[in-house]
C-alpha cells in the first residue's frame, strides 16, 4: 500500500512539470489551482485537493513568475512577445515539446481565463519581472494605467542595468545643460542613446548608482530624490566636486582623488543572493591579484514619504543586528 507521503509528493512533482493541474475548490465555489508550480503544504493535505488533465483544467490564477523569459516552453519564440502571443499561448488546446533530460514529452498548456491571464501579465509586470512597451509607454515595476495593456503590447526581459559613469556630461552630454540635469533629461538622454524608451525604474537605478558613487549630488532645489517618474523633471543634479575635478586632481580639501572602481546598483531580494553566490569568486580574484575588494551595503526602508513607523524600524534592527552589530536603520 502507498504511503500519503508518497502520494502527495507524486501530486506535487506532476504539478511542477506540468503533468497535470492541481485544483482546490473552497467552501465558497471559488477554486485555487496549480501547475508549473509546486502547492503549499496545507492544500496538498487538503482532502478536496483534485487533478486534472492540463487539457481539461482551467488556471484559475497565473503566477507572474511563470511568465518570466523561457521559463515556459515555447512562450518566448523570441526576446520580446506581444500580450496577444501570451493570450494564444493560453487560449486552449496548445500542445508543446518539453526536454525531459535527453527525451521529448508532450504536455498541454491549460486555458487561462482573460481576467486571470491579465492579472498575471500586470503582477510580472509591477514585481520587475517583464518590462512593458505599449505606445510611449514604458513601464517596469510600476503601475500599468488604464488603456495601456492591449493586445500589440510588447513584453521583453527587464533592460540591463546602466553604469553609474554613464549619466556623466562626457558620456552623455545631451543630458546636461548649464552644469545641471534632471532624472527627465537623463532618462530621455538614455532612451535616444539606447533607441528605445527606457523604463523609468532603469533611469532612477542608474542615477541613483551615480549619486551613491559620489558621481552627482542631489541639487538643492531639486524635489527628494529617488522620486517615482511625474516627478522627473524636478529632480535635479550637478555633477559632485570629485567627479568634476577628475582623475589625478586634489577636491575641495586637497586630498588627491580616491583611484577606485565602483559598481553601484539597486538590486531586488533574490539579485542580493546571487551577488551572495559570486562573492567567493571576487575572493579568489583578490586573493590572486592582492586588490582589496569592499563591500558597502546600504538598505532603505519606506517609500521617502511617510516615515515608517517606529515599531517597524525596531523589528527590521531586530533582524539586521542578527547579521552584524551596528546595522541598524536611522
Amino acid at each position: 500500500m502507498l504511503k500519503a507521503r508518497a502520494i502527495l509528493d507524486t501530486l506535487a512533482e506532476g504539478s511542477e512539470r506540468g503533468t497535470f493541474v492541481l485544483r482546490l475548490v473552497r467552501p465558497d465555489g471559488t477554486a485555487r489551482t496549480w501547475w508549473m508550480t509546486r502547492p503549499d503544504e496545507t492544500a496538498l493535505n487538503d482532502p478536496a485537493l483534485e487533478l486534472v488533465l492540463p487539457e481539461a483544467g482551467e488556471l484559475m490564477e497565473l503566477p507572474p513568475a511563470l511568465l518570466a523569459p523561457k521559463r515556459l516552453p515555447e512562450l518566448w519564440a523570441a526576446d520580446e512577445i506581444t500580450v496577444r502571443d501570451v493570450k494564444s499561448y493560453f487560449a486552449s488546446g496548445k500542445v508543446v515539446r518539453i526536454d525531459r533530460g535527453g527525451y521529448p514529452e508532450s504536455i498541454a498548456i491549460p486555458k487561462v481565463g482573460a481576467g486571470a491571464l491579465e492579472k498575471g501579465i500586470v503582477g510580472a509586470v509591477e514585481n520587475g519581472t517583464l518590462w512593458l512597451l505599449s505606445g510611449p509607454a514604458s513601464l517596469l515595476a510600476e503601475e500599468i494605467p488604464a488603456g495601456v495593456l492591449t493586445e500589440s503590447a510588447k513584453l521583453c526581459p527587464p533592460p540591463p542595468g546602466i553604469s553609474a559613469a554613464e549619466v556623466l556630461p562626457e558620456n552623455l552630454p545631451a543630458a546636461w545643460k548649464d552644469d545641471e540635469t534632471s532624472g527627465l533629461s537623463v532618462g530621455t538622454a538614455l532612451s535616444v542613446k539606447m533607441g528605445r524608451v527606457l523604463p523609468w525604474k532603469t533611469v532612477r537605478d542608474a542615477v541613483s548608482g551615480a549619486v551613491q558613487a559620489r558621481f552627482l549630488q542631489v541639487a538643492e532645489d531639486s524635489v527628494p530624490w529617488p522620486c517615482e517618474f511625474p516627478s522627473a523633471r524636478s529632480a535635479k543634479f550637478k555633477v559632485a566636486k570629485a567627479a568634476a575635478d577628475g582623475p589625478g586632481s586634489a577636491g575641495e580639501s586637497g586630498a588627491p582623488p580616491l583611484k577606485l572602481l565602483v559598481a553601484s546598483v539597486d538590486l531586488e531580494p533574490s539579485e542580493i543572493q546571487e551577488l551572495g553566490d559570486v562573492v567567493p569568486k571576487l575572493l579568489k580574484l583578490k586573493a590572486r591579484t592582492n586588490i582589496p575588494f569592499r563591500f558597502h551595503v546600504r538598505i532603505e526602508m519606506g517609500d521617502g514619504k511617510t516615515l515608517p513607523p517606529a515599531e517597524l524600524a525596531k523589528e527590521a534592527n531586530a533582524i539586521l543586528e542578527a547579521v552584524k552589530e551596528g546595522l541598524r536603520l536611522r
